[in-house]
């Protein structure tokens, strides 16, 4: 550039910036703010209430029939409609699940059509129902014992039901689902809880049509009643979870300053037993869950590679609407084992030395040191997590392959648990004193389910038919009782039990309920094939069963834990042969089975606990036995045993003891 063209680029660059600046500034004249943070949308929630699924179990269902005017209907697997509004159908579901502030987008009852009466169809419409009624007790007449209708049929307009449907359907066909939209009234009851008494369908049409429908006591668990619903929670309403994962140096649990954060961990959301989402740690070690609705939610901490905890690695934490909770976890680096010169130098000059696998031997955990441990029962989809039945404690729970274990809640002594294989949360306790205790949360909460069992709550047993909704309680003094919708209601079968101490129950995994085993005080193992009508007396003579175990492949081979030691049946108790009787003249109080395949031809390996003498095991399917107790007390009285799971670190071995807590094979 000369020096006489200077000035035109000064001049140049002069204009240019005052041009970009008009451009710039708004026509009023001032400088533009931040723009507005966008407004989150709030995002749909999807659920599906139907009994049997993901541990729901708040369908109440039955009809009344105006030809039998005074029975009920509640306990059968069907439900009728007439043309003639004859027949009518009555359905209920708690939605206590569904947040209070919740603005319901869309709601839809689906009913399975599996019978007609004649080829023709019939229109049925869903009322409100405005009065309380029983499923076990509504008929005809009356709501309830000793309620009558307004009108019978639940057909009072004034009492009884709304005159108006909030929906209706045509019905024309079986094997297949007939739906009604019923927005408006599942809004209602959402927002006033106080009137969800459900609704009622009736028809019209041709009077000579019945229909027939899968009610909630069907053994076909995906053709049961349905609510289907989805909605959103106002976004000011959302809560979050934060927090952040450290590196513990002095493993003193607590957060401290100069204390570095920790990549590399993954943090697991849970709600009930649906994992919502999960996150693996930066640089920064935080972490956060949002846009969560109001709720009770659990965050895991799984530990980066060569770090353990010194928090708990699960944390239940409830969030209320707007809120937000900090949970913080804490790992502390693993010391690397000592090393001699040796195979350094070896590997230099290629010879390793290769690195022994650890041996495994028991290993206690913390929270249930000193305590009786009657019951154990392990997550059906993974080893590292079980329940505790605990003497007057109620149940307990581990999440981490038993290094520690929480309290969940029951002041009862719990001998036995069962659950349904697809909700590990939705449990059955066979308590000391209490009956039979359902939770449907993990053992969170309780409700008692004794419906017919009155007097008789003192129970060692209980054993269970998901797939039925059967469950068999065993009783110290009145036998078996048997109840076939889910424990709503029990009733006594004890047609052939000559001894009604009942310490022991299994059912036969490929007969399902039909094939029910029950140990005894005095007189060893009954046998029933129909179901608990009728009862024979198989043997063991004379001795007191503590433990009942079925081969899951091959239920013809049955293992007893007796006071005289184990029993083995290769025929479903036709026979016990004395070359199987072993551990003989000492109790054993429990057993546990594990095939290591998948078919009939792998080997079946038997775990006992005996009292006072820990632990032994069979290779060879119960043909002999040694000792496994490397690490374990001497004298330690083992009172219940579980084995089992798939994934990384299983299957694992459990063992509960009468005053030692739960030690764990690893």
């Amino acid at each position: 550039m000369n020096a006489r063209g200077w000035w035109k680029w000064a001049l140049l660059w002069l204009v240019g910036g005052l041009l970009f600046a008009w451009l710039a500034v708004p026509a009023s004249g001032n400088v533009p703010s931040s723009p507005p943070a966008p407004v989150a949308t709030p995002a749909p929630v999807q659920v599906c209430f139907q009994d049997g699924t993901a541990g729901y179990a708040g369908t109440r269902d039955t009809y009344l029939d105006r030809s039998s005017p005074t029975t009920p209907f509640g306990s059968l697997d069907t439900l009728r409609a007439s043309g003639d509004a004859g027949q009518v159908m009555l359905l209920s579901f708690d939605l206590s699940a569904i947040p209070s502030n919740a603005q319901v987008q869309s709601a839809y009852l689906r009913l399975y059509a599996v019978e007609r009466s004649a080829v023709a169809g019939i229109s049925l419409s869903a009322h409100q129902v405005y009065r309380a009624w029983q499923e076990e007790q509504a008929t005809w007449n009356s709501a309830s014992a000793g309620t009558t209708w307004g009108a019978p049929g639940c057909n009072s307009t004034v009492t009884d039901r709304a005159a108006t449907a909030v929906s209706s359907a045509q019905v024309n066909a079986v094997n297949t689902w007939v739906q009604w939209d019923i927005t408006p009234l599942v809004q209602l009851w959402i927002n006033d809880p106080a009137r969800n008494y459900g609704l009622v369908l009736r028809g019209a049409g041709d009077s000579s049509v019945r229909y027939g429908f899968r009610s909630s006591e069907s053994a076909n668990i995906t053709q049961r009643p349905q609510l289907c619903l989805t909605y959103v929670v106002p976004a000011n309403q959302w809560g979050q979870i934060v927090g952040k994962v450290w590196h513990d140096r002095n493993g003193d649990g607590i957060l401290q300053v100069g204390e570095p954060a920790l990549a590399g961990a993954r943090l697991e959301l849970w709600r009930g037993q649906q994992k919502l989402s999960e996150y693996t740690t930066t640089s920064s070690g935080a972490y956060a869950f949002s846009t969560l609705v109001p709720d009770t939610y659990t965050v895991i901490e799984v530990n980066p590679p060569g770090y353990r905890s010194t928090t708990p690695d699960s944390r239940t934490v409830a969030v209320a609407a707007g809120e937000t909770v900090r949970v913080d976890f804490g790992d502390q680096l693993v010391s690397p084992p000592k090393t001699s010169l040796l195979p350094l130098l070896g590997s230099r000059f290629g010879a390793v030395t290769p690195t022994p696998a650890p041996t495994p031997y028991w290993r206690p955990g913390t929270g249930l040191s000193d305590k009786q441990v009657n019951a154990l029962l392990r997550f059906s989809d993974a080893c590292d997590r079980a329940y505790a039945g605990v003497d007057e404690l109620g149940l307990f729970r581990t999440l981490n392959g038993g290094q520690s274990w929480e309290r969940r809640g029951l002041d009862y002594s719990v001998l036995e648990m069962v659950l349904v294989p697809w909700n590990n949360a939705y449990l059955f306790a066979a308590t000391w004193g209490a009956g039979v205790m359902h939770s449907a949360d993990g053992g969170a909460s309780w409700i008692a389910m004794n419906a017919g069992l009155e007097g008789h709550h003192w129970l060692y047993a209980i054993a269970m038919d998901p797939w039925r909704n059967t469950l068999y309680a065993g009783t110290a003094d009145s036998g078996v009782y048997k109840s076939t919708n889910g424990g709503t209601s029990w009733s006594p079968v004890n047609n052939g039990l000559t001894d009604l101490a009942i310490r022991a129950l299994a059912i036969d995994p490929a007969a399902g309920q039909s094939v029910v085993y029950a140990g005894t005080l005095a007189h060893g193992v009954f046998k029933s094939t129909d179901g608990g009508a009728s009862w024979q007396n198989i043997g063991p003579a004379n001795v007191r069963v503590r433990d009942i175990e079925i081969d899951p492949l091959n239920p013809s081979i049955i293992f007893v834990a007796t006071d005289d030691g184990v029993y083995r049946s290769s025929d479903g108790g036709g026979s016990w042969p004395p070359t199987y009787h072993k551990l003989a003249g000492t109790r054993v109080n429990a057993l546990a089975l594990l095939r290591t395949g998948t078919d009939v031809s792998s080997p079946l390996v038997i775990y006992a606990g005996r009292e006072e003498y820990g632990v032994y095991v069979s290779r060879d399917g119960g043909a002999s036995w040694e000792a496994m107790n490397t690490g374990l007390p001497a004298g330690t009285s083992v009172r219940s045993l579980i084995v089992g799971g798939t994934g990384a670190g299983c299957p694992r071995l459990y063992a509960g003891t009468r005053a030692g807590g739960v030690w764990v094979w690893r």
